[in-house]
């Protein structure tokens, strides 16, 4: 039982906790700057959203501020070209 609950909380349930337990704080800048990105970026705003069903996507960008500027650049450029 014990294999079978690591291999959950690890998997899935930490990366969930991690993501739910970040939201009960005000944002870092570099949230709030994603965020503003998805106003006008529907890519952006759709991963966002669609991590409410599965939260483990969040974990490539969420807590990491140069994955979160990179990514925004990288939309950014996307838009402009």
């Amino acid at each position: 039982m014990q294999s079978t609950f690591d291999g959950l909380y690890e998997g899935y349930a930490e990366p969930v906790i991690r993501w739910t337990n970040s939201l009960l704080f005000p944002p870092p800048d570099h949230i709030v700057r994603l965020l503003a990105t998805a106003q006008h970026a529907p890519r952006v705003a759709q991963r966002i959203a669609n991590g409410f069903n599965d939260p483990r996507d969040y974990g490539s960008y969420w807590f990491d501020e140069d994955a979160t500027d990179a990514w925004i650049a990288q939309e950014s450029q996307s838009r402009a070209a």
